[in-house]
C-alpha cells in the first residue's frame, strides 16, 4: 500500500466527470470515494457498469439533480454520471529514502521538471513502478500535480510509488533535497552538463505531450 503521506494536493475532492472517464477511472484503481448519478440517467453498459463497480467496492452512490452535478463540476460535460476522488496526499523527502533504505536495493528517484500534462505524470509514475523505483519527485509550481487523470494513467502504480511535491519555501532544488536527505553521500560523478544526477535534456529523458520536461533518474 501507499506509505505515510504529509499533505494534500488540494483544498479538497475533485471530480471525474462523464460516463467513459468514471468506468475508466474505477478499471485503473483510482481511490474512488463516491459516485453520483444524475435522477433518471439512461442506464447503458457504462453506467451499469459503474453502478455494479460502486457496489463491489461499497462506495457510496448518491441520486441527485443534473443541476448538482453542472456546480460539482463546474459546468464540464457529465453525462450524469461523476465520480468524487480525495486530494492526493504527497510523501515526503522521509518516506521515498525510507522506502528505497527498506528495499535492500540501490536507490532509485526520478525528478521531473516542466511536465504540465498529467496524464504524462501518471505515465512516469508507472513507469517508475516497472523499473522499481522507489518514488517521483516533482516541483510544486509550473507543473502538473498528481490529479485524477494522473491516477488513471498510472494504471494502478500511483498506489505502490510515492510522489513528492516540495513545498517552494524549502529551499534548493528537488534534486539537492534529494542529495541532502542522504548524510555522507556525495553526487557520483557524470559527463559534463548532467550535474551527477540524470542525463543532460534531450538525452532520451524526456516525456511526450504539453509541457514536457526532463525526468532525470537519481541513483544514490
Amino acid at each position: 500500500g501507499k506509505a505515510a503521506a504529509r499533505r494534500s494536493g488540494g483544498e479538497g475532492p475533485e471530480y471525474v466527470a462523464g460516463r467513459n472517464p468514471v468506468v475508466e477511472a474505477l478499471r485503473a484503481g483510482v481511490p474512488v470515494k463516491a459516485i453520483y448519478v444524475a435522477s433518471r440517467i439512461e442506464h447503458d453498459a457504462r453506467v451499469k457498469e459503474a453502478l455494479k463497480a460502486a457496489s463491489e467496492k461499497r462506495l457510496p452512490l448518491l441520486e441527485v439533480s443534473k443541476t448538482d452535478l453542472d456546480r460539482m463540476t463546474n459546468g464540464a460535460v457529465h453525462q450524469g454520471l461523476v465520480a468524487q476522488v480525495p486530494a492526493y496526499r504527497y510523501a515526503d523527502l522521509g518516506t521515498l529514502l525510507a522506502g528505497a533504505r527498506n528495499s535492500g536495493r540501490a536507490a532509485l528517484f526520478v525528478v521531473l521538471d516542466g511536465v504540465t500534462d498529467p496524464r504524462n505524470l501518471g505515465a512516469v509514475v508507472r513507469s517508475v513502478a516497472a523499473f522499481g523505483g522507489h518514488g517521483v519527485i516533482v516541483p510544486e509550481r509550473r507543473a502538473a500535480g498528481m490529479t485524477a487523470s494522473a491516477w488513471k494513467t498510472s494504471a494502478g502504480a500511483a498506489s505502490r510509488v510515492p510522489v513528492d511535491q516540495p513545498d517552494p519555501g524549502a529551499g534548493g532544488t528537488a534534486e539537492g533535497r534529494l542529495l541532502r536527505g542522504r548524510p555522507g553521500r556525495r553526487r557520483q560523478p557524470g559527463p559534463a552538463g548532467t550535474g551527477g544526477c540524470g542525463r543532460p535534456a534531450g538525452a532520451g529523458d524526456r516525456v511526450r505531450g504539453q509541457g514536457t520536461g526532463p525526468a532525470g533518474p537519481c541513483h544514490l
